[in-house]
């Protein structure tokens, strides 16, 4: 927004978009958003945005500053908590969003010092525990949740199918095997 000249900036950017699309043959376009938060939804909504969702959600509601390693469980129940606080805001349908992992030591310096020293970009915690069974619970809460939604449509954002440098991936490997996509199969019956 800052480089849209704020709110009434970024309001018209998203109007620009509808009426290009419309001009190159688009009767109407869903313009989704990712976002953080029940405010941030709102403000979304007053924009011109369709849809929100989430990119991932990795913390926990007990995450300490600079934690260096957060249990899956403490991760699902931020999920929940997330979900519902966007999921109430008013007139802006959300997609609630399934987080698979979060590890970003793949893009560390060998030698970087762990925990780390920094914390931010792209340093930060790792998520333990991450088992398939758990995703799986994960995926069957985010069904829930949609089933109460008021909108028609209902979407479930997954992430992530190969995410390997931020450890959110649903592509088989060696250590799980096809244990993720077989418990995303299970969680969807």
């Amino acid at each position: 927004m800052d480089q849209l000249d704020g709110e009434k900036g970024a309001g018209r950017a998203v109007e620009r978009m509808r009426r290009r699309a419309q001009t190159n043959g688009k009767k109407d376009i869903c313009l989704g958003i990712f976002t953080w938060s029940a405010a941030q939804a709102a403000l979304a909504k007053t924009l011109g945005f369709d849809r929100a969702t989430t990119y991932k959600v990795t913390g926990g509601p007990n995450q300490a500053r600079a934690q260096a390693l957060v249990d899956y469980r403490d991760v699902m129940a931020k999920h929940v908590e997330t979900w519902r606080a966007i999921g109430d805001v008013e007139g802006m349908p959300y997609w609630p969003v399934v987080t698979r992992g979060w590890d970003v030591t793949a893009r560390n310096h060998p030698y970087e010092a762990w925990p780390p020293v920094r914390w931010g970009w792209p340093w930060g915690h790792v998520v333990v525990g991450n088992t398939p069974e758990r995703f799986g619970e994960l995926v069957h809460a985010a069904r829930q949740f949609m089933a109460g939604q008021k909108q028609e449509e209902r979407v479930m954002v997954i992430n992530a199918w190969n995410e390997w440098t931020e450890g959110s991936v649903m592509l088989p490997t060696k250590d799980e095997g096809y244990g993720a996509l077989k418990a995303l199969k299970r969680a969807l019956r």
